[in-house]
């Protein structure tokens, strides 16, 4: 599971923070606005709210696109 190395990274750095959606119901209002179609479905924003790449699993991308975020 990727959880706990996402848990991991905000717990390491004060700077990022992690919300979890407990998809349930899949016509949720949060599921359309996002689009998401499968989990994990990952997002970096930076603190403007503009998402930086795009929606990923792998925790490789997640870490670059922090770093991008944090520029």
């Amino acid at each position: 599971s990727i959880s706990p190395k996402l848990e991991k990274i905000a717990n390491n750095d004060p700077d990022v923070y992690l919300r979890k959606i407990d998809i349930v119901n899949w016509k949720t209002p949060v599921v359309k606005q996002y689009s998401i179609r499968s989990v994990p479905n990952i997002r970096v924003f930076n603190t403007r709210g503009i998402m930086i790449g795009q929606p990923t699993s792998d925790i490789n991308m997640v870490k670059a696109y922090i770093r991008k975020a944090s520029q």
